[in-house]
């Protein structure tokens, strides 16, 4: 029953962990739903924890195979029709909504602060694309759509402070000037739209100051607030997070196919390499375009995603 449960708490929750490495349930314990109680609950849960934490489990790498499926789904491979698109990938990446990418952005700011001491390898192999210039990229372009959604609203004139616009899904209303003196409104309890911006851009020059993801997560914390605020084409997608999602998936990916469903792939000279000589192409690729993810993403497509035996395999 031990095994079992041990096998249960590793392979039964599609989760995204640590990283590369680490596995860890949402609670940092596991269920127990058997009627049996011939080993104590307490007992189980510290073993499972003992064993899935272990230097065994990390080295399996299992935390992010999810992410091969995810990108073939991006790039239009589906049953019956085996063929990767890459220009339908990126587009998918550049389409993705903010919220989502700003999910996505903080999920990895968040694991990357909790594994640089417990988990090395996987802190360095998603810190090589999920990197400051990435939060301030996004961030930016979070501000420049900010800025054009609220200059573009509708200017009321029906307040003694003074003309101002509503943004509704903020519940916040911002003046356009400084606020009539002889009003009940003033810089205490009102805003103006400068002030608003003011502060908004204040968050860059804490960034730039945030040595660890530690403390750039939580300078970017109010990125999570205005999620639902409808910004239609006022928000562009940033190069550098396309970059950084593209390399990340291309790593996870290239890795999943070779550990995992043992393919592997020709050198540049034809030659057929090991399953130990993919795996440090991978990383040395990697670190090669990490200023460009979407190189190491073309990388992955031409070594195996180009070949029609390979997914037929992914989807026998």
């Amino acid at each position: 029953m031990i095994f079992s449960k041990i096998l249960e708490f590793i392979f039964g929750r599609r989760r995204d962990d640590y990283g590369p490495s680490g596995w860890v349930s949402d609670s940092g314990s596991v269920d127990n739903n058997s009627s049996k109680k011939s080993t104590p609950k307490n007992d189980i849960d510290t073993l499972c924890n003992t064993v899935a934490n272990g230097e065994y489990i990390a080295n399996l790498r299992i935390g992010r195979s999810w992410i091969l499926p995810q990108l073939l789904e991006m790039g239009g491979v589906r049953k019956g029709h085996l063929r990767f698109d890459i220009d339908m990938y990126e587009n998918a990446v550049r389409n993705m909504p903010y919220s989502k990418q700003c999910d996505i952005l903080m999920h990895n700011l968040e694991v990357l602060s909790s594994i640089e001491d417990k988990d090395p390898e996987g802190y360095e192999a998603r810190a090589r694309w999920w990197t400051k210039d990435v939060v301030k990229a996004l961030y930016s372009s979070f501000l420049d759509a900010s800025k054009k959604k609220i200059q573009n609203q509708k200017v009321y004139t029906n307040c003694t402070g003074g003309d101002y616009v509503s943004v509704k899904k903020w519940g916040t209303m911002y003046f356009v000037k400084t606020p009539n003196p002889n009003s009940k409104w003033n810089a205490e309890n009102s805003d103006t739209i400068d002030s608003c911006f003011e502060r908004m851009n204040a968050v860059l020059d804490e960034l730039a100051t945030a040595d660890n993801y530690w403390d750039i997560y939580n300078v970017v914390l109010p990125l999570r607030l205005p999620v639902i605020f409808s910004y239609g084409n006022y928000y562009t997608t940033p190069e550098q997070f396309v970059s950084a999602f593209a390399g990340d998936g291309a790593y996870s990916a290239m890795r999943t196919l070779v550990k995992f469903w043992n393919l592997t792939y020709e050198d540049a000279y034809g030659r057929m390499m090991s399953r130990e000589e993919c795996l440090a192409d991978i990383e040395t690729k990697a670190e090669q375009f990490k200023g460009d993810g979407m190189k190491l993403m073309r990388y992955c497509v031409e070594k195996f995603l180009v070949n029609p035996n390979v997914l037929r395999k992914l989807f026998a």
